[in-house]
């Protein structure tokens, strides 16, 4: 399916973050202490050649001068976060390949999209890097830079959305396939999804899956996608129950009351006018749905 437990990378990519931060700090400080050593192990070699010290005494010297600039313990610490860096990084490879079973060549495309996408995305981290590079391979077939491409798309989205990018990645690829959207429109369907969200306060993960689960009812009423998403964002900012109103839309087809998007907007210009009231409605819609259509259309 494709689907991975997030939760897998977590404390791997915590590590990254920790580990790319202490081998920062430990590279500054080594370089802050290159001219130190220099000196040191210059005046050690020297008052060891004055004394007539060779051998041990001058490795002594050199030690001593190593210790106290500190170089002894930043090539340690610079070795530690180096490997934990590279652990993160091994897990989150593992992740891709419970992901997509890619081995070799296939493999090494993956992980380079990975962290292609984990280094232009400004708010994605690597467990959802990882998460998302394998989500999408398994559902578009991406590689290369159509992969990174699409991959810091769906972290900016779940960014902007508050969502998650695996998630997002799994249902806006649903919706699209319901509506015959071609892949070649995803980012201009984000762009919607996200605008939706934000200009209703409708959640993105609810608008995609009303959008797809409903496909059928808004087909035989002739709704387009950009016209069923816009009635679903006047649902949320009047506080419409859209399920409701969804199974009143399937009652009213059952029953032959109406049959296109024509006739349902003459639906709505009656209650909107007064000229059918709650009772009427519901009669139409059923007892729960009418009242939630009625509450819909006075609230615009």
């Amino acid at each position: 399916s494709g689907t991975t437990d997030l939760n897998e990378l977590e404390a791997a990519a915590e590590r990254a973050y920790h580990a790319a931060d202490a081998l920062a700090e430990a590279n500054g400080k080594a370089s802050e202490a290159t001219e130190e050593l220099s000196k040191s192990t210059s005046d050690a070699a020297e008052q060891a050649d004055k004394a007539g010290n060779s051998g041990q005494s001058v490795i002594d010297g050199i030690a001593g001068a190593l210790a106290a600039a500190g170089i002894t313990a930043m090539v340690k610490e610079i070795g530690e976060a180096a490997y934990e860096l590279a652990d993160a990084f091994s897990e989150a490879e593992s992740t891709v390949v419970l992901a997509t079973g890619a081995t070799g060549e296939a493999l090494d495309g993956l992980t380079d999209s990975m962290m292609n996408a984990y280094a232009a995305s400004k708010t994605g981290s690597l467990d959802e890097t990882a998460s998302a590079v394998g989500e999408i391979n398994t559902r578009l077939a991406y590689t290369g830079d159509m992969l990174s491409k699409t991959t810091e798309q769906f972290l900016d989205f779940a960014a902007i959305t508050g969502g998650d990018a695996t998630a997002a990645v799994r249902s806006v690829t649903q919706l699209m396939n319901q509506w015959n959207v071609p892949a070649t429109e995803m980012e201009t369907m984000l762009s919607k999804l996200a605008y939706a969200g934000q200009a209703s306060g409708i959640s993105v993960d609810s608008l995609s899956q009303q959008l797809t689960n409903n496909k059928a009812i808004l087909d035989q009423l002739g709704f387009t996608l950009d016209e069923a998403t816009a009635m679903f964002m006047k649902f949320e900012l009047a506080g419409t129950n859209s399920t409701a109103v969804m199974t009143g839309f399937r009652t009213a087809l059952s029953k032959g009351k109406i049959s296109s998007l024509d006739e349902l907007n003459e639906v709505f210009d009656q209650i909107a006018s007064g000229a059918m009231n709650a009772a009427q409605a519901s009669e139409l819609f059923g007892s729960k749905a009418g009242p939630a259509i009625v509450n819909a259309v006075d609230g615009g």
